[in-house]
């Protein structure tokens, strides 16, 4: 192997890591927004601050599991806070006042979302966090 073959192979090697570091820390970032705001969140706040995004989920649940992880990490740098039930932690009273029929659940502003389909989900995700731009749009 010559000289430069050696210079690309190490160089490519060391992009490799790089990428592979990156990767790892926006994962990292992702998981702990996830786990900051379940730890964070109490069913008190919930319903006292409809102006936040509340979901709710089960973590054995599979339709949770298909759905939460890969919106966390679309939205892991995202300006605004969420709140996050577990919904056995939760009184049945509980969880007809906040309207959980189906896992998972979204509520915000009254408005409930009970769906896996990601492209619902990260449009109510997107009103309730970036409502501050729709109404600016609306003025």
């Amino acid at each position: 192997m010559n000289l430069t073959k050696k210079i690309f192979f190490k160089y490519l090697m060391i992009l490799f890591g790089v990428t592979a570091v990156v990767c790892i820390i926006y994962v990292g970032l992702a998981f702990d927004r996830f786990e900051t705001d379940l730890h964070n969140s109490s069913y008190r706040e919930s319903i006292n601050e409809p102006d936040t995004l509340t979901i709710i989920y089960n973590p054995d649940c599979p339709r949770c599991r298909s759905v939460l992880p890969r919106l966390f990490l679309a939205h892991a740098f995202d300006s605004g806070n969420e709140h996050i039930l577990e919904a056995h932690k939760l009184t049945s009273d509980q969880k007809t006042n906040l309207g959980e029929n189906l896992l998972p659940t979204f509520v915000y502003k009254g408005e409930v979302l009970e769906t896996t389909n990601y492209s619902k989900i990260n449009k109510f995700w997107n009103k309730s966090h970036h409502s501050w731009l729709h109404s600016i749009n609306r003025k």
